[in-house]
């Protein structure tokens, strides 16, 4: 908040609003405003702050809203890069990069320079253990995934950003969707391909930094934006709404558990339930991976109710 009075301040002709939040605005809140869009929303589970985000931007008569949607998939990268500095020789800077990231995580080093060499998914996180899956889903998931095209020639850090934009560009099309409702257009400038492409013409080893917070992006905006916001060290954590928003609607999020990725024999009811309960209590647990799931089984909710208006052509 203080950053953005600051830019407020930095910048009188832009009119700024501030947008105020309660508690019927956290996170698992008012989840039948969900609508029916063409694939799962990235934003399911936080539909009511961004529904109160969308009527406010139509009170104030706007119809475009730009986002910064991929901001940290181009410019935060996991350190995918220490598999192409082990690949390519470079393990003076591997050893340094693995040091500065155990540092950050106050963890041993050795297992991210493991990681470099044998198994890159991990710096990504891609194989962090799922286990409120059951083996049909991750058998289901290994069969239809198919091998990214267009990145030979390509490293690991490049391979994985590429896809990441590619999931983000995609998804985005989902929050459009919902922004329509409002008459709200939405654009995503960190998606363009001009942006990716100049972000890719930066070795992989210079976009990641365990000093800097987003350093490529920093360099970018000195002198546009104020010193202390270019500076800052991090961005803001929301992981406290997602408990306290679960806290709130624990009834409802709990039968999602039993939902139909449940029917469909995808995921294990009492394992999701239990990591659910342990949210309540504040325990970290992997939103980034829990998220997906529940707006996917959000999503087909949302599709049994929209089959009156949906007409299936089956086509050989």
């Amino acid at each position: 908040m203080d950053h953005a009075r600051t830019v407020a301040r930095a910048f009188p002709s832009i009119r700024h609003r501030f947008m105020a939040l309660g508690r019927e605005h956290l996170p698992f809140t008012d989840l039948d405003a969900l609508v029916l869009t063409d694939e799962p929303a990235p934003s399911a589970v936080t539909v009511a702050q961004l529904c109160h985000e969308f009527a406010l931007l139509s009170e104030e008569g706007a119809f475009v809203h730009l986002t910064g949607d991929g901001g940290d998939t181009l410019f935060m990268p996991p350190p995918v890069h220490l598999a192409d500095l082990a690949r390519s020789g470079r393990l003076v800077r591997l050893a340094r990069d693995a040091r500065a990231w155990g540092r950050l995580y106050r963890s041993s080093p050795w297992p991210a320079v493991a990681a470099a060499w044998s198994a890159p998914d991990r710096l990504a996180g891609v194989a962090l253990p799922k286990p409120w899956l059951t083996r049909q889903a991750t058998a289901l998931a290994e069969s239809v995934i198919s091998p990214e095209t267009g990145v030979d020639g390509l490293g690991y850090a490049d391979r994985h950003l590429l896809a990441e934009a590619r999931y983000v560009g995609r998804t985005a099309a989902t929050e459009n969707q919902l922004a329509a409702a409002y008459g709200i257009e939405m654009h995503n400038p960190y998606t363009d391909a001009r942006v990716l492409e100049a972000v890719m013409s930066v070795p992989a080893s210079d976009r990641w930094s365990a000093r800097r917070y987003k350093p490529l992006l920093t360099d970018a905006v000195v002198g546009l934006l104020p010193g202390e916001v270019v500076r800052r060290g991090s961005k803001g954590l929301f992981a406290v709404d997602h408990h306290h928003g679960l806290r709130a609607n624990q009834e409802n999020v709990l039968e999602l558990a039993d939902g139909h990725l449940a029917d469909l024999g995808l995921v294990r009811p009492a394992v999701l339930r239990s990591l659910l309960r342990r949210a309540v209590l504040g325990v970290d647990v992997p939103w980034g991976l829990l998220e997906p799931l529940l707006g996917t089984e959000l999503w087909l909710r949302v599709s049994d109710t929209a089959t009156e208006r949906v007409r299936w052509e089956d086509r050989p």
